[in-house]
């Protein structure tokens, strides 16, 4: 049996929900109390969870957006997606990178032998959406965490990876391999942001 089919009989759906138990379990022990919001944690953690199965994956950083509302309740003023886009222009991001810090960005993971992707953070959109810029979820909330084919991302749902934010994801993860980087830097700040339908 090859990879691609030994993988589409593993990831099943209990296989999944197993795996995100088994990383939020490593998460919480490395963020007591405040592990929410720290995507580069997630995707590392759960990169070296997969590699326990022989599971290859990559990282892939860039622009991420979910609805906060649904179509029918956009009143045309108040932003209709939350997420993490990468500007590298902007004065945030350039002085998040000159400090070695991550800038506005959003980093997930990747089985490129099936074009599963995989946001583990998912669960925690709408409290971040609420304490970084103060706009209530008022549609319907995000998965506990998000695994999928690439073709098959829900409705309004943007994961644009961005070769130079994934070759700073990478980076990073090196960085976290050879023990020059702790976890704990801060994350990036996130955005209000888009219009349906969702593809900005």
């Amino acid at each position: 049996m090859g990879l691609k089919e030994r993988l589409q009989q593993q990831l099943s759906p209990e296989y999944q929900k197993q795996v995100f138990e088994d990383v939020s379990a490593a998460m919480a022990e490395k963020y007591p109390g405040n592990n929410k919001a720290h995507c580069l944690y997630w995707a590392y953690a759960l990169r070296h969870r997969l590699l326990q199965d022989q599971i290859p994956t990559i990282v892939q950083g860039g622009t991420a957006l979910w609805p906060r509302m649904r179509p029918d309740q956009d009143d045309k003023e108040s932003p209709t997606h939350f997420g993490y886009v990468w500007d590298p222009d902007s004065r945030e991001s350039r002085m998040a990178l000159s400090a070695g810090a991550l800038p506005e960005m959003h980093v997930w993971n990747v089985i490129p032998v099936v074009r599963h992707v995989i946001d583990l953070t998912t669960h925690a959109w709408p409290t971040r959406c609420w304490e970084m810029i103060h706009y209530d979820w008022i549609g319907d909330k995000p998965p506990e965490f998000m695994w999928c084919h690439f073709n098959s991302l829900p409705d309004h749902v943007v994961y644009k990876p961005i070769s130079p934010a994934t070759m700073l994801a990478q980076k990073l993860f090196n960085r976290l391999d050879s023990g020059r980087l702790a976890f704990g830097s801060a994350p990036g700040e996130a955005t209000a942001h888009g219009k349906f339908p969702g593809n900005p």
